[in-house]
């Protein structure tokens, strides 16, 4: 995956068939996991990976520029255009979990306009 700070980022999700799959792919592209890494985090306060999980993301995605959750992964400058490209395998072998990954990308940029920062994705398939 191809990430830096701010501008135009693709994420290539080909080969990726499962949720579990997409979201260690972000967490690693996006550096997710804080101090201790790309891991899941079992119990409040067990450590400062992240979740691995849907909310998780939710919640990375809502704070790229102060460098997420933990404020240990890189600080995203904006505008800020996310090209997702070869999702045609996740959206057919995991149709939830595409439809998640949209809702969550939607609610961010919604989120991000309220507060007049440009969060942008693509799709392609």
């Amino acid at each position: 995956m191809n990430i830096v700070a701010g501008g135009k980022k693709s994420i290539d999700l080909s080969g990726i068939e499962r949720s579990d799959e997409l979201l260690f792919l972000l967490g690693q592209g996006f550096c997710l996991g804080g101090i201790d890494g790309n891991h899941h985090v079992r119990a409040l306060n067990s450590g400062k990976g992240w979740g691995l999980n849907w909310d998780a993301l939710a919640d990375s995605l809502s704070c790229l520029e102060s460098g997420g959750i933990w404020g240990a992964s890189p600080k995203f400058k904006f505008p800020l255009v996310l090209k997702f490209t070869g999702c045609a395998l996740f959206q057919s072998a995991d149709e939830k979990g595409f439809e998640i990954l949209e809702s969550i990308l939607r609610d961010t940029k919604a989120n991000y306009d309220k507060v007049g920062l440009k969060f942008e994705y693509e799709l392609h398939f």
